[in-house]
């Protein structure tokens, strides 16, 4: 930047310097103007109409304004006109060669400047290239660091993913491993349980037929005691006097009636003593079998009178199978 600058500065010095010269030039030709008694362009212009070189207004004009610096011959036909000796031609023409030889020096100078500056710029866009050759290299070389780093970092993916896989089906198993053997546990549990459940379940069972088959043989015994009891009440009714048969009746009434259940309510119970009539068989239809009959306790129905089995204790219609022989 600062070697700009000074280029720049060197390069404006010398037209700085030949655009003073210029304006000396103009100013030095406007004051011989005047001296000269300060003739308007026109006049030059009609005298020098004739002459070998005619002075245009317009060409005066820039001349005197330091515009641009007017041809030699311009100066010297102006001077001869004006002053109208040689040594005065003589002198402009060496002030004119002299601010010609600057404002050349100048644009040498400058065209120099504009060849370097040229050559400069073509340097500065072939580095600027070479720059951008090289850069795009980097940057191709980054690229493909890049996609390479990329491709690494996929593989790594997949591979942490298919290790994450794997162990998540590891854990998979294991689990299903350890679920079938708490499975397997809890059904074994779960048999011994049901094994010591049906144990205890069975002894239940074992000791509930027992207390059954203990109650049903006391029954048993208690039936056939009854039944032998009721023979013997039967034979000796068949074969006792009347006395000993009221007797009898009396000893059966004392161990067969019992209160009766209470079914249906009591609204219709009677006493009605009726000793049974020997000789006749009657058939309880509860046990279904011919047994005597009580006549102690009746009741009313509306299908007759109601009697009580000496053999089950159970109320029974009184029906007449027609004469027979009590068994036993």
């Amino acid at each position: 930047m600062d070697g700009d600058q000074e280029d720049g500065a060197a390069l404006d010095e010398p037209q700085a310097v030949a655009r003073a010269a210029l304006e000396e030039f103009a100013r030095d030709l406007s004051r011989l103007h005047i001296r000269c008694g300060e003739p308007s362009l026109r006049d030059l212009e009609r005298a020098t109409a004739n002459g070998r070189y005619p002075l245009k207004p317009s060409t005066l004009s820039e001349a005197f304004r330091g515009k641009r610096l007017p041809p030699q011959r311009v100066v010297v036909e102006l001077v001869r006109h004006l002053v109208g000796t040689n040594e005065a031609e003589r002198e402009w023409v060496d002030r004119w060669s002299t601010v010609r030889q600057l404002q050349k020096e100048a644009s040498s100078l400058q065209q120099q400047a504009l060849a370097d500056v040229r050559t400069e710029a073509e340097r500065i866009r072939t580095d600027a290239a070479d720059d951008a050759e090289r850069m795009r290299a980097e940057a191709a070389d980054l690229v493909d660091a890049a996609q390479q780093h990329a491709e690494r970092i996929r593989l790594e993916a997949q591979r942490v993913k298919a290790e994450a896989e794997a162990e998540a089906e590891r854990i998979k198993s294991a689990a299903r491993e350890k679920a079938k053997r708490t499975k397997a546990a809890a059904l074994k549990r779960a048999e011994r349980l049901a094994e010591e459940r049906g144990a205890e379940v069975a002894l239940v069972v074992d000791e509930a037929r027992s207390q059954a088959d203990k109650l049903l043989t006391q029954a048993r015994r208690v039936l056939a005691e009854a039944h032998e009891e009721a023979k013997r009440i039967r034979s000796e009714a068949n074969g006792a006097t009347p006395s000993a048969s009221g007797q009898a009746t009396a000893d059966v009434r004392s161990k067969n009636l019992a209160p009766p259940r209470a079914r249906g309510g009591g609204a219709f119970w009677t006493m009605t003593p009726a000793p049974p009539t020997p000789g006749i068989a009657e058939r309880c239809y509860m046990c279904n079998r011919d047994v005597p009959l009580s006549r102690a306790l009746t009741k009313m129905s509306p299908g007759g009178p109601l009697f009580r089995c000496l053999d089950c204790n159970e109320l029974t219609v009184d029906k007449w199978e027609g004469p027979g022989t009590m068994p036993g």
